[in-house]
């Protein structure tokens, strides 16, 4: 295995890429837990149309990570004395196991799963039963959708504005054919990374994984989904809901520029740019939390969230007075720039660096963290490294950028 030990954080990891395709990730760490995580470089942002001339329904990537990590499976891996769980964003699906036992027998299990199809049409059906409430909310929550209308005013075409949780209508049509070709098409050797880390040598490692059965690739003829989206404008710049809530929210939603784009003016120093944006900006910042609270508003959620080429930020903020809160919004939303100090920006990035520390002193948040960078192809040392000796003018002049990108809103008023 090759070793780096990028940002001397303490955290030194080892990379090999074995014969039959398969990425392995190794993190040393003296502790009694162990932790594996799979990582499969698809997600819930849709690319296809059709695999293998069959439909494939929005929600079949979060359908097929239920489908593996299923109840069985985590019941399975509790006989073992194993924690085992899933996740699902747009751009990347994790399957994750945490002992103080055996975590290759773990893997072993979750991996002969991946490599057979361990699911037929009566384990998706049932999963639509026992979680219709999921799905309805997802139609009819006034909270998410405020939330979703947002997204949808800011992208005209782009699958991102579906999320990646299908509704209720979107869920009856999934069936476990097409979860089938969904597998077969992205779950192979070649689309997956083994990240691992624990009291082992990386020999050790390598010879255990070597053991494991992985999915071999197999050709699929593919219908790509094709769309266009305008990085420089909105669909709807707002729309308004009615509906019974305790009180108003009102979601504000900013396009960021395709990700391309934003790569070819700043390189690997966008990824690091995007951790900082909502805690310099909004999470951390005293003149946005301060200002909300002065006109009795109040920030629920602020999330930055990337699939394929697209990226946006949402904010949802409970809203007292429409008025205020978008006249307040639109000054600050005219100059980020100026929001913020130098002192700021050490402060954020302090913060970064701890954190970071932590959770990289744990197998468990180790090999989390390093999956969520993994999606920008970074290793998250590195990631950490950048954040920690970001430049105050670069920073300046890429938040003075964002100031005027295109925005939307959604207003929650409640009955």
């Amino acid at each position: 295995m090759i070793k780096n030990d990028l940002g001397h954080m303490g955290c030194p990891f080892y990379e090999q890429k074995l014969a039959n395709g398969l990425n392995v990730i190794f993190i040393p760490r003296k502790s009694q837990l162990k932790s594996a995580l799979i990582y499969v470089g698809q997600g819930g942002f849709s690319h296809d149309e059709e695999i293998n001339s069959s439909k494939i329904p929005f929600g079949s990537a979060y359908f097929l990570e239920k489908m593996i990590m299923s109840e069985k499976t985590k019941d399975e891996l509790k006989e073992m004395a194993v924690i085992g769980d899933s996740t699902l964003d747009y751009s990347s699906t994790c399957f994750t196991l945490d002992t103080l036992g055996d975590v290759f027998k773990a893997l072993k299990v979750v991996l002969d799963k991946i490599c057979s199809f361990d699911f037929n049409e009566m384990d998706v059906e049932e999963f639509k039963k026992v979680n219709a409430s999921l799905f309805f909310n997802r139609s009819h929550n006034p909270f998410i959708l405020t939330k979703m209308t947002c997204v949808e005013n800011l992208f005209s075409e782009s699958p991102i504005k579906l999320g990646f949780i299908p509704n209720e209508e979107q869920a009856k049509v999934i069936h476990a054919s097409a979860l089938k070709k969904f597998q077969t098409k992205y779950y192979s050797a070649s689309h997956m990374t083994l990240i691992i880390s624990g009291d082992f040598r990386p020999g050790e490692v390598i010879d255990q994984v070597s053991k494991l059965r992985v999915p071999s690739f197999t050709t699929t003829y593919n219908k790509k989904l094709e769309y266009q989206e305008d990085y420089s404008q909105v669909a709807h710049f707002n729309r308004t809901l009615h509906l019974p809530y305790p009180y108003d929210v009102m979601s504000l939603g900013i396009k960021l520029p395709k990700r391309e784009k934003v790569y070819e003016d700043y390189g690997v120093l966008s990824f690091s740019m995007y951790e900082l944006l909502l805690p310099l900006l909004f999470t951390s910042n005293n003149n946005f939390l301060n200002g909300l609270r002065g006109i009795n508003g109040d920030l629920l959620e602020a999330k930055l969230l990337q699939g394929d080429e697209d990226a946006f930020i949402l904010l949802t903020m409970k809203c007292s007075d429409k008025n205020r809160l978008g006249i307040f919004l639109t000054d600050y939303l005219s100059a980020l720039e100026k929001r913020y100090s130098r002192e700021d920006l050490s402060r954020v990035s302090n913060n970064y660096y701890c954190t970071a520390l932590k959770y990289l002193a744990v197998p468990k948040t180790a090999v989390s963290n390093f999956a969520a960078a993994y999606s920008n192809n970074i290793p998250y040392t590195s990631m950490v490294d950048s954040i920690s000796k970001m430049k105050y003018s670069t920073m300046k002049e890429f938040t003075s950028a964002i100031s005027t990108l295109p925005k939307a809103t959604s207003l929650l008023e409640h009955v």
